[in-house]
C-alpha cells in the first residue's frame, strides 16, 4: 500500500528526490533489494550531491552486509551534511 501511494505521488512530482529515497527505503523494508538497488542507483544518478541519495545507498549496502562500502557511503552523507 505504501509503495503504491509513493508511486502515485511520483506521478504528480517525478523530480522529488525525497520521494525517490522514501521508495528506496520502502523497498529495503519490504525485502525487495533488487528494486532498492535500482532506486538507489537512480537517486545517485539524478542527485549525486544529495545526502538523501547517499543515505539510501548506505542503508542498502548495510542491509546487504557490505559494511565497508556502507561506511564509505555514510561518510558521503556526513560530508554533504557538514554545511
Amino acid at each position: 500500500v505504501f509503495e503504491t501511494m509513493l508511486r502515485d505521488v511520483e506521478r504528480i512530482d517525478p523530480q522529488n528526490e525525497q520521494l525517490l529515497t522514501m521508495r528506496t527505503a520502502a523497498a529495503i523494508q519490504d525485502g525487495n533489494l533488487e528494486l532498492a538497488r535500482t532506486l538507489a542507483a537512480d537517486a545517485l544518478a539524478r542527485y549525486p550531491e544529495s545526502s538523501f541519495s547517499w543515505l539510501s545507498q548506505a542503508s542498502l549496502l548495510h542491509t546487504e552486509g557490505k559494511l565497508e562500502e556502507a561506511l564509505a557511503a555514510y561518510g558521503e552523507v556526513l560530508e554533504r551534511d557538514a554545511d
